[in-house]
C-alpha cells in the first residue's frame, strides 16, 4: 500500500471529506503529511496598479487562514491517533505562482507516493473563474492523486 500520503489541505469542506479518505490511508501504516499552500495575492493582478497596491495585509491575512487551517487539520489527525506532519508553503516566497505545480514539486521532493486533495466539483463559469487545482494536478501529475469530491455547492 502506499507509504507517504501528502495531503493538500485548504480546510474547505471538500479538504475535510479528503481528509476522511486519507485518515484512512495512513492508519494502515502511512507516513502523513499536511501541505497548505497560501498563493501570491497579486500573481494574477493584471493591472498597472498592481505595483502600487500594497498586498500585506491581504498576504499576511491569507498566511493566517492557512496556518489556522494547517493547524487544526494536523489536530484533528492526532486526535484519531494518525502521526502527521504540517507544512504552511508561501508562493510569495517561491519561484512558483501555481498551486498545483508547487503541490507537484513538494509531492516530488518529499518524496509521496499518494496525493490526496478534497475538490469542489466546480462546473462551467465559477470554474473558469475561480479554477481548479485538482483538475491541473490530475492532468500533470504523474504520482498517483485521490480525488475526493466536496459537497455541491
Amino acid at each position: 500500500m502506499y507509504q507517504r500520503i501528502l495531503f493538500a489541505s485548504d480546510g474547505s469542506p471538500a479538504s475535510d471529506n479528503a481528509l476522511k479518505e486519507a485518515v484512512k490511508l495512513a492508519q494502515a501504516g502511512a507516513e502523513l503529511r499536511v501541505l497548505t499552500v497560501v498563493p501570491d495575492p497579486l500573481a494574477h493582478f493584471v493591472s498597472p496598479y498592481g505595483m502600487a497596491y500594497d498586498a500585506g495585509p491581504v498576504r499576511n491575512a491569507a498566511i493566517e487562514s492557512g496556518r489556522a487551517a494547517l493547524e487544526a487539520t494536523v489536530a484533528k489527525l492526532s486526535a484519531q491517533g494518525v502521526k502527521a506532519t504540517g507544512e504552511l508553503l508561501d508562493l510569495t516566497e517561491t519561484a512558483s505562482t501555481n498551486i498545483a505545480a508547487a503541490l507537484l514539486e513538494e509531492a516530488k521532493s518529499w518524496p509521496a507516493d499518494l496525493i490526496v486533495m478534497g475538490t469542489h466539483g466546480r462546473r462551467g463559469v465559477r470554474r473558469f473563474f475561480l479554477g481548479s487545482v485538482a483538475e491541473e494536478l490530475a492532468r500533470c501529475s504523474p504520482l498517483p492523486l485521490l480525488l475526493v469530491r466536496g459537497q455541491e455547492d
